[in-house]
């Protein structure tokens, strides 16, 4: 019997017979010999890498039972076990569709699919091209790419978390935010009996994300009723999930006071206005925010700091088309605002719709409209998520309105067919598009009369907390004492409140008013004198 080389290779003794298959794999060769390697080389090397990368498999605690631990042999396998983690996941959501009575996922079951997770992110290659196709087997998609024996490879796939970004992959399909807040709202009428269908490892990630979608169902439910075009109100929810991803939304204030004067706020740590102004500010990440998602920041900046100057400059005239454009103008009809020409409005709401059409003029034109609207639709959905997530006074965050107070001069009441100094309670005054009012403490700019208004939060598109440009620490609109909210007016009726019997009368009965007044300009004593002055009003009251 010949030595082994494999023993005479290593420096050992000579073996009395030649080299045995290796019982591993059956095709190397091993020393003859007990006392020498067990294993081929091949299968030592393959021992080696599956020791180094064990950390990364779960154990049983983390998972079940997985197909295999050959990966080479799961991948050229034609046919392997299931993993039974998919399968729990797969009779759930085949439970979850039953229960809303849907014998397999479709379009009217698009936002039961959103919440447990059956819809690819939108820049899947498998997004079909033109119209939403759900897949084969409800609650395969998101588990193959969670667990990690069918991954593959470790952690949650991006765009699979609480916010549920799926909701706007429709790709064409013809379901509108008004039709899928139908859906969401029947969605929770069942939420226990569908809690109680999902397995344990994803419950309370699907029901956070069914949280999400019953607060964007909201919005959309307030936006349609408000005569809001669903184009619009289908971008708003989906900035407002996107800034809560980004994780905007976690760093508003929680609280904002105003502090001594009465109009510079604190935040819960006693900061001044949070982190809505200063270095690092909120407003430095939505710019970032805009420019991620192919539009400006400059479009909300430059306005600030037009309509700070004058409500009714070219880029203020121009502004008031484009909300108007945002709305369904067949119920909510051009001419029933103010447009600063009561002698010849037709004229006057066709000059500013000129400015918005015309790029010459202030740089706009409607094809750069798409552009404009996104930027708005980030910005008013941030606003909304500040006046959602903040306290301070006047707000009323489980209503979803605030309280503002304008101030208006003697012919602005009689234009509207009030009488000065007669309080009225539900009245209505015709004004401009989107005008400016107080959260805190009368702004006296024209006129000593009170109105107090409540708004809904979707009517707020602006409000003087936040800085008009990242860092800037100051105001984003004119100054901290006017406290001033910018809000789309249409139909929204006020009290009236007279504050004496002329502007005099308001200064020498200050107290009465103590709290509610900032600062005060008086413009003369008698109503005479407030309308001769009518050219300090101009655009800034409705006659």
């Amino acid at each position: 019997m010949g030595s082994c080389r494999f023993c005479e290779d290593k420096g050992r003794e000579a073996g009395q017979g030649p080299e045995k298959h290796c019982p591993t794999c059956e095709e190397g060769r091993i020393c003859c010999k007990t006392s020498c390697d067990t294993r081929c080389t091949k299968c030592k090397s393959a021992a080696s890498v599956s020791s180094a990368t064990s950390g990364l498999i779960p154990s049983n605690k983390q998972r079940e039972s997985c197909p295999t631990d050959k990966e080479e042999s799961a991948l050229e396998s034609k046919e392997t076990e299931p993993c039974s983690l998919l399968q729990k996941e797969r009779e759930a959501a085949r439970k979850a569709h039953e229960l809303f009575g849907f014998h397999a996922p479709c379009a009217d079951s698009f936002a039961l699919d959103v919440v447990l997770g059956n819809i690819p992110p939108r820049s899947s290659k498998s997004i079909p091209p033109a119209t939403y196709v759900p897949p084969v087997d409800a609650g395969d998609l998101q588990h193959k790419t969670r667990c990690l024996q069918c991954a593959g490879q470790g952690g949650l796939k991006p765009g699979w978390c609480e916010h549920p970004h799926e909701l706007w992959n429709r790709n064409g399909s013809t379901l509108s935010p008004w039709a899928l807040a139908v859906q969401i709202r029947n969605l929770l009428e069942k939420r226990a009996q569908l809690e109680n269908e999902l397995p344990p490892s994803v419950r309370a990630l699907v029901m956070r994300r069914l949280g999400h979608l019953e607060q964007v169902a909201r919005l959309w439910r307030e936006l349609e009723d408000d005569h809001w075009l669903p184009d619009y109100a289908d971008g708003l929810g989906e900035q407002i999930i996107g800034l809560r991803h980004a994780g905007i939304s976690n760093l508003l204030p929680k609280r904002l006071q105003p502090e001594g004067n009465g109009y510079s706020c604190m935040d819960e740590h006693g900061q001044p206005w949070g982190r809505l102004r200063g270095q690092g500010s909120l407003v430095s990440r939505i710019e970032t925010y805009m420019e991620e998602h192919g539009t400006s920041y400059d479009w909300i900046s430059d306005w600030m700091g037009e309509v700070s100057g004058d409500s009714w400059s070219q880029w203020g005239k121009a502004m008031r088309i484009f909300w108007v454009r945002q709305r369904d103008q067949k119920k909510v009809k051009v001419l029933e605002h103010y447009w600063n020409n009561p002698l010849d409005p037709v004229t006057a709401a066709k000059t500013c719709s000129g400015l918005y059409a015309s790029p010459s003029k202030v740089g706009l034109g409607y094809e750069k409209e798409p552009q404009l609207k996104r930027a708005w639709q980030i910005w008013h959905g941030f606003v909304q998520e500040l006046l959602a997530c903040t306290d301070f006074p006047n707000n009323d965050r489980e209503a979803r309105t605030v309280r503002l107070i304008r101030t208006e001069n003697d012919a602005g009441l009689k234009a509207n067919k009030l009488t000065p100094f007669e309080p009225k309670k539900d009245s209505e005054i015709k004004r401009g598009v989107c005008e400016s009012s107080s959260i805190f403490k009368a702004f006296v700019n024209a006129g000593p009369h009170i109105t107090l208004q409540t708004v809904p939060h979707i009517r707020v598109i602006t409000c003087y907390f936040t800085e008009r440009t990242g860092g800037a620490n100051r105001c984003c609109l004119k100054e901290d004492h006017e406290n001033e909210f910018i809000f789309l007016t249409h139909g929204i009726r006020c009290d009236y409140e007279p504050s004496g019997g002329s502007s005099t009368q308001v200064e020498s009965d200050e107290d009465k008013y103590k709290g509610l007044f900032g600062d005060y300009a008086p413009f003369g004593s008698s109503s005479t004198q407030t309308q001769s002055n009518a050219d300090k009003y101009k655009g800034l009251f409705d006659e």
